[in-house]
């Protein structure tokens, strides 16, 4: 009951805060508490910070729509009460009656600019053309409505509380000897956890060289081993890509290893034929191979762990989270955002 008590008025306390301003943030409120000890969003694995920031995000993006439409149908409502009517009967009399009439000209202008859409509709041209024009006709109406809308907007006092959830960002340590390309003097870092038994991961890291490849010298791209099966043979792969990393090749023989996925561990023999294909100083492969050194490997597994990774591909870009198989437009977004910032505050 003690525990209770303690946690409901602190959220009174918050939300009165958050009534008296624009923006209530969110970001550092316990999900509650352990023997009196707050437990935080980032206390989390690093998947559920991320799924718990993308849920609260769609929630307040819900919520904000709610609002827009509860203020809408307000407006709308004050608006049609002037003259007696409806919302319906205001819009039909006031609004959509002053719209013209669709043309068949603006019909077949729309069809033949959309000729690959509707080439399965085009046996029926009079049904095809009727729902075009009703189409187009709706269009117009929802053009009248937003129109009217935002001079109605003008004439009110009106303000929307937001609650924002701060996004996850962690610090994320690059070693001396983490593998990259670019260079330090870039405004955007790109790190990226990956195993070379993960379909995900042989994804990602084609489309990471893209992106690379996409911004050049702006980010600087670095390659964490994070396997997940600490097995002989999966380690010895590891370890294999880390020595053709000594040669500066680590880029280009993960690469070849990844399109060996198909044969599932690649043999001692293979990963031999990789360092060859190379032209990598062989004798100097072998040598690291019989090492069997997985220091560095065993470097970024502990900061993955630290960084509460539960499975790869994960990515960090200026330590913000990217989980799985992400498209390339939304790293591409993130990046962007992260350059233009950076842009801002010079």
């Amino acid at each position: 009951m003690c525990f209770y008590k303690k946690f409901y008025w602190f959220y009174i306390f918050f939300f009165f805060i958050a009534i008296n301003a624009n923006v209530a943030f969110c970001g550092n409120l316990p999900l509650g508490l352990i023997n009196g000890s707050p437990v935080l969003p980032e206390d989390l694995s690093l998947k559920n910070h991320v799924r718990l920031f993308k849920r609260f995000q769609a929630f307040e993006n819900q919520r904000e729509q709610l609002f827009n439409e509860f203020l809408s149908n307000r407006l709308l409502s004050m608006e049609a009460k002037k003259y007696g009517l409806n919302i319906n009967e205001y819009l039909r009399v006031h609004v959509f009656s002053k719209i013209p009439a669709i043309t068949n000209e603006q019909v077949d202008e729309y069809i033949q600019k959309n000729k690959k859409l509707y080439r399965d509709f085009m046996h029926n041209q009079k049904q095809l053309q009727n729902k075009i024009r009703q189409g187009l006709l709706e269009e117009m109406k929802d053009k009248k409505v937003d129109e009217l809308l935002s001079k109605l907007k003008r004439d009110v006092d009106i303000e929307y509380k937001s609650i924002t959830f701060s996004k996850p960002k962690y610090a994320v340590h690059v070693n001396d000897n983490d593998h990259f390309i670019g260079n330090d003097k870039t405004s955007v870092l790109i790190v990226v956890f990956f195993d070379f038994g993960c379909g995900y991961c042989r994804m990602l890291f084609r489309t990471l060289i893209e992106v690379k490849n996409h911004f050049g010298n702006k980010v600087k791209l670095v390659f964490k081993q994070f396997p997940l099966n600490l097995s002989n043979p999966a380690m010895y792969r590891a370890i294999s890509a880390e020595c053709a990393g000594k040669q500066n090749r680590f880029i280009d023989y993960s690469n070849l290893l990844f399109n060996s996925q198909s044969r599932q561990l690649p043999s001692n023999n293979v990963m031999s034929d990789y360092a060859e294909q190379l032209n990598l100083d062989m004798d100097a492969f072998h040598a690291c191979m019989d090492q069997n050194d997985s220091t560095h490997i065993g470097e970024n597994i502990r900061e993955g762990q630290k960084l509460k990774i539960e499975s790869v591909p994960t990515i960090f870009i200026n330590g913000f989270p990217l989980i799985g198989n992400v498209n390339q437009e939304e790293i591409e977004s993130l990046i962007q955002s992260e350059l233009d910032s950076a842009q801002k505050s010079k």
